[in-house]
């Protein structure tokens, strides 16, 4: 196999901050990273990892979550109320945690592979949320600038 490295320079952050959607509002989904790495072929082996960070400076605890997916076009989303379409790159469905005003900064990293079983372009991305039961119409969480990243390795068969 012939290995490929892709990968984002620190600062890649596509938003800088995201809403934290308030009790019976949906959800608004962001893209935080997207990296493209050419084409891929049935066989081939994504791995791809990343991490990012927020602040926490609301005074209540927030749910902070992401998935990491696979489209073959770039997709970005921008305060859209539908999750983005993509492959999930396992284990990296949607799931998230507290970040309490303890915690204050909430970090988080994850991996994830995928077998492709299609041929066609392939761009990875990374997708995060937020929301709080005790949050305001536009309570707004920070992203940490330059705390984090997306990386790839695409084993080519």
């Amino acid at each position: 196999m012939n290995a490929q490295h892709y990968g984002l320079p620190l600062g890649s952050e596509l938003v800088r901050e995201i809403w934290v959607t308030p009790k019976n509002t949906a959800y608004r989904y962001y893209t935080l990273y997207s990296l493209g790495v050419g084409e891929v072929k049935k066989g081939d082996i994504i791995q791809a990892c990343t991490q990012f960070e927020v602040t926490n400076g609301l005074g209540y605890n927030v749910m902070v979550a992401h998935a990491m997916l696979i489209n073959g076009q770039e997709t970005i989303v921008y305060e859209s109320e539908s999750k983005s379409a993509g492959r999930i790159v396992m284990p990296c469905d949607y799931a998230g945690e507290n970040v309490t005003p303890g915690m204050h900064h909430g970090y988080r990293a994850f991996a994830g592979t995928v077998l492709v079983d299609w041929v066609g372009s392939a761009w990875i991305s990374v997708v995060i949320y937020a929301a709080s039961t005790a949050a305001g119409a536009r309570s707004m969480l920070e992203v940490n600038y330059s705390y984090g990243g997306l990386s790839t390795v695409v084993l080519r068969n």
